[in-house]
């Protein structure tokens, strides 16, 4: 006896629901994957829509994205010649006796590599355009991809001297940002990045290894290039650098703010290693920071 139309129909629906679960369920595993209540925002699915793809095939150097939302990611590469170039720029043992102060250095080495950025701040720059992006918008943007990318100590000793008493309190000092508490888990190690411990911006690109100051380094040249104003501060007693932005309407209203003595311009802290809104920082006390690139 031939089947009902309602028979039929319901199982047609039923169908459509089955294969909508599944496509569901895998998008998920993809967006989502990763250890529950990790400070770390997951990487970029492999099948994500690029907004302003530069033609850079083929690239003489790494390809990598910057994902600038849950969905869209930005491409861009880094020639090895550029890699190599800034890394000896970096190296380069006149280096350490050309600067005065260490935010001269970072100064440096953002000169430096500026340019070989500049392609990709030309990327951001159209994306945030078609996107009808807020200034805030672009920054949110920006600062969370690199919140996305897992911390990684960058030290310029051995990975035993951080076995040594002098430096176990920086180490502790950088875990007790993170829930975990385990480098393991926060991406390892990198040793003997002479002079300072420290990526210059176009390594950061390179490899997406990067601790505090690495991180705002490279945030600081982009967004220079971009056109918005930014700082760098860093903290003896904390062992730490932070970002400082420009965000007059900070939709979070966080109390991290700290004022320019140059410029008179307030800044609003802006943690980079992990996954937390600008002007929050638990126990911000602005003597205890100092602006050190602007």
């Amino acid at each position: 006896m031939a089947r009902p139309w309602r028979y039929w129909f319901m199982a047609y629906l039923l169908l459509l629901a089955a294969l909508f679960c599944a496509y569901f369920g895998l998008h998920q595993k993809a967006e989502f994957h990763g250890p529950a209540g990790s400070s770390f925002l997951p990487p970029v699915p492999e099948d994500a829509p690029e907004l302003f793809p530069p033609q850079i095939e083929p690239c003489p150097g790494v390809v990598s994205y910057l994902q600038v939302s849950d969905r869209t990611r930005v491409r861009y590469c880094i020639p090895e010649e550029s890699y190599q170039a800034g890394k000896a720029n970096r190296q380069s043992s006149n280096f350490f006796y050309s600067f005065q102060t260490l935010g001269d250095y970072y100064r440096l080495l953002e000169i430096h590599d500026a340019p070989e950025l500049s392609r990709l701040a030309s990327t951001v720059s159209k994306f945030a355009l078609n996107r009808g992006l807020s200034y805030q918008d672009i920054l949110v943007s920006l600062v969370y991809s690199i919140q996305r990318i897992e911390y990684t100590f960058v030290h310029q000793g051995s990975h035993a001297d951080f076995q040594l008493y002098s430096l176990d309190s920086d180490h502790a000092k950088s875990l007790s940002r993170f829930p975990s508490g385990n480098a393991c888990q926060l991406g390892g190690c990198c040793e003997k990045v002479d002079p300072l411990g420290i990526f210059s911006p176009v390594e950061v690109a390179y490899h997406q290894l990067a601790d505090c100051d690495s991180r705002v380094l490279f945030l600081h040249c982009l967004l220079g290039l971009i056109g918005i104003p930014s700082v760098i501060l860093i903290s003896e007693i904390e062992a730490h650098a932070l970002l400082g932005v420009y965000l007059p309407n900070n939709p979070w209203r966080g109390d991290a703010v700290v004022t320019d003595p140059v410029t008179q311009k307030n800044y609003v802290v802006w943690e980079t290693t992990s996954a937390i809104p600008p002007g929050i920082y638990e126990g911000f006390y602005p003597e205890n920071w100092k602006i050190v690139v602007r």
